[in-house]
């Protein structure tokens, strides 16, 4: 599967029973997302007493994008945020084909996330949620995703070296 032509490296899921054979909602996330955005939307569905509930409505990814600096989108400011660069994205539209869960209904926006650092050129990562996911963990997956804290990097991707602040140990 493939994601902006970026295969799916990662597939996070849940059930409310180990034993149901549907999934409630998946996550589908590509090499190149940032480990920390990844390990924030584990932890926090491990954590949730159930991971399958969908408690709050999709402003609490707006609130938390915003609070991190992120503006509207001018043509879907409701449902579509970008960063201060213009680089990465996160948006609740309609979903690609492929992008499914437990809801069979056709056509039922999920939010989805890119970092394309110049228009035109490969994305460096994707991430896609299914219908379903709850909003909270698609909120912590934001949060990681704009935490201003330095990160250690071995590796820097080659597209993004712009947008990117580099910091030398003393």
């Amino acid at each position: 599967m493939l994601l902006g032509d970026l295969p799916v490296a990662w597939r996070i899921s849940a059930r409310p029973e180990p034993d149901r054979r549907r999934a409630s909602w998946n996550a589908y996330l590509t090499a190149g997302l940032p480990g920390e955005a990844v390990t924030a939307l584990a932890l926090t569905a491990e954590a949730a007493e159930d991971p399958t509930a969908r408690r709050y409505g999709p402003d609490v990814v707006i609130d938390e994008l915003l609070a991190a600096g992120w503006s509207p989108d001018p043509t879907y400011p409701d449902s579509t945020m970008w960063d201060p660069h213009l680089v990465a994205c996160l948006t609740l539209r309609t979903l690609p084909e492929g992008i499914w869960d437990e809801d069979p209904t056709a056509h039922m926006p999920g939010w989805q996330a890119w970092a394309e650092p110049q228009a035109g050129a490969p994305f460096l990562w994707c991430a896609a949620f299914s219908h379903s996911a709850p909003h909270t963990l698609v909120a912590a997956f934001a949060a990681a995703l704009t935490d201003p804290r330095p990160v250690p990097r071995r590796a820097l991707p080659d597209l993004g070296s712009p947008h990117l602040t580099t910091v030398t140990p003393i």
